[in-house]
C-alpha cells in the first residue's frame, strides 16, 4: 500500500478487473516460447468452458499449436 501510493497508483486498477486482450501485459516482454494468439485462444476456450486436448506425448509428432515444440 505504501509503494502505492508513493507511486500514485490505485490498487484497484490492478485487481480483479477484466484486462482487454489487446493491452499490454506488464510480463508481456518475457518470451517463455507459447504464442500470444495461442494463449489468447486457450483463454477464450476456458471462458466457454471447453477443455484443449493435451499436447502429443508419443515423442513422435510436433504439433506446433502452442509455439513451445
Amino acid at each position: 500500500r505504501q509503494a502505492l501510493a508513493e507511486c500514485s497508483l490505485e490498487a484497484e486498477h490492478y485487481v480483479g478487473r477484466d484486462i482487454p486482450f489487446r493491452e499490454p501485459l506488464p510480463w508481456g516482454f518475457i518470451d517463455s516460447g507459447v504464442n500470444a494468439d495461442y494463449l489468447r485462444n486457450e483463454l477464450e476456450r476456458a471462458l466457454a468452458g471447453e477443455e484443449s486436448p493435451p499436447c502429443p506425448s508419443d515423442g513422435l509428432i510436433d504439433c506446433h499449436k502452442c509455439g513451445v515444440c
